[in-house]
């Protein structure tokens, strides 16, 4: 189906203004799916409207006389008419009886070609009629595959959410077995002592602390024996003396490289402070191991209480 079959048709029932019509012009009107409405009723058109089925200017005046005058047939009458029709006898005699009921049937046939006229235009309305409920299912299947789509995409939407609901739960789950294993675990007698996360073992604390004393000793002993070769040297005329660390401050360098040893004095001085201090940081150290490991032991024992039900009645000891 093209637009130049589509004119020749229009131009073959005489359709008025279609003789500058130009078929090229018409074939975007077929571009479409063939299924598509306008198409469909373009093809249909073409093939079951003839020259026969066109009404005249005659026709329409002689109908709507008929009309006037109330001589067109309707439904009930064309039954009985079909039914009259159907009872006359296959062969007619010659006789003058005959020849009169041949007259009313010539002018009965003239009402049915009238009749028949009617019944086209019905037919015609009838096809109309086919065509807009085609439209209608057409466009209900659009509607049907658009839901369609609509149902898929909600499906998966339900199946994504079940998963993330799946993950949540076992995640869920998981956070309960372990905050229920803490409490189970109450009776059981751990196999190693807990700690804190920057907790030390004291042996490890002890050596790593002998490890610091023997590095600052041998510091010491190095600074101290190079400074007293360097005083004593061959050829050094120079005056000295022994320092006294209790007065360092006070204490009379002469001779050559005073900057050294004011540099190794105060590096001495600097030295016995910290070495004072760092003892007192062990013993600070000590007293807090044994701080936290007494609370450790009075938390797993104040744990063991809860977990027996055996609180006791003075409750600030919780605290």
């Amino acid at each position: 189906m093209n637009g130049e079959r589509l004119v020749s048709h229009l131009q073959l029932l005489d359709v008025p203004g279609t003789d500058h019509l130009k078929g090229e012009n018409y074939d975007w009107l077929f571009l479409e799916n063939p299924s598509s409405p306008l198409p469909a009723f373009l093809e249909w058109f073409t093939e079951n409207i003839s020259a026969n089925d066109v009404l005249t200017d005659e026709d329409l005046n002689e109908y709507e006389e008929l009309m006037s005058k109330g001589e067109v047939l309707t439904g009930y009458h064309l039954e009985k008419m079909e039914a009259c029709l159907s009872g006359l006898p296959v062969a007619f005699s010659t006789s003058e009886e005959d020849s009169q009921k041949d007259v009313l049937t010539l002018e009965e046939c003239k009402r049915l070609k009238d009749q028949l006229k009617v019944l086209v235009m019905r037919r015609n309305q009838l096809s109309a009629h086919k065509m807009e409920l085609r439209e209608e299912v057409y466009q209900s299947s659009e509607r049907l595959k658009e839901e369609e789509v609509y149902f898929k995409n909600h499906h998966k939407a339900i199946l994504n959410t079940s998963i993330h609901l799946s993950k949540s739960q076992e995640e869920i789950s998981k956070s309960l077995d372990a905050v229920t294993k803490v409490f189970l675990e109450f009776d059981k007698t751990p196999t190693e002592e807990a700690k804190f996360f920057s907790q030390l073992n004291l042996e490890e604390w002890y050596q790593e602390e002998d490890k610091f004393t023997d590095t600052l000793e041998t510091y010491i002993r190095r600074q101290f024996r190079e400074g007293v070769r360097d005083v004593a040297g061959a050829g050094d005329t120079s005056e000295y003396c022994l320092l006294d660390v209790s007065n360092l401050d006070l204490q009379l360098v002469r001779g050559a490289g005073n900057a050294e040893y004011a540099q190794n004095v105060d590096e001495l001085k600097r030295l016995n402070n910290l070495l004072r201090q760092t003892e007192e940081w062990r013993l600070k150290g000590l007293l807090l191991q044994h701080q936290k490991r007494a609370e450790i032991e009075e938390a797993n024992r104040q744990f063991a209480a809860i977990h027996r039900s055996q609180l006791p009645s003075n409750l600030a000891l919780l605290e």
